[in-house]
């Protein structure tokens, strides 16, 4: 019985030596390792007041920014108080919610280019922080629809999107 544990491990052994591929031949293999750095920014969006008689210009500041080759990031108009945007018109409301004011937000002085929901404003590449596009929006003085502006304390939000997008 003592001389059948010690055959039986040598059996065994040569049987999985027999099972395991050898190969006296070298090779080379190419191991290939891979890093992805994700796009990664910091863009200010200033606080705005705007007033009943002038026109304010607001201009979105970029600290940081680091975009992967072929991509660009955009800044575009989301919505205002929960509602898309269109052609420009921004809705504030007096404190109260009894009485309101808009003003039309475009991306020149004029107010002739306004913006809507998903509307482009700014675009970044690379590490650079000046944009290859746009960059300000312009506020009009408020107006009502009814004539003149009540008194009061008025707010609204406006909301940004930021994304990746390919160059064209």
């Amino acid at each position: 019985m003592k001389k059948r544990i010690p055959v039986g491990i040598m059996i065994m052994t040569m049987t999985a030596a027999a099972a395991m591929p050898v190969s006296a031949a070298a090779t080379d293999k190419d191991m290939t390792i891979r890093y992805t750095e994700p796009n990664a920014w910091m863009v200010s969006i200033p606080q705005t007041t705007i007033n009943s008689d002038t026109d304010v210009e607001k201009s979105l500041e970029v600290t940081q920014i680091n975009i992967e080759p072929g991509k660009k990031l955009q800044v575009k108009i989301g919505q205002n108080n929960g509602q898309d945007i269109i052609d420009g018109v921004v809705i504030l409301n007096r404190t109260d919610n009894k009485a309101a004011v808009k003003t039309n937000v475009s991306m020149d002085k004029e107010g002739k280019n306004k913006v809507s929901t998903d509307s482009v404003i700014a675009e970044f590449q690379a590490e650079e922080t000046v944009p290859t596009y746009g960059g300000s929006i312009f506020f009009s003085a408020v107006y009502a629809d009814a004539g003149e502006v009540k008194a009061g304390d008025y707010s609204g939000t406006m909301t940004y999107k930021m994304e990746v997008a390919d160059i064209n």
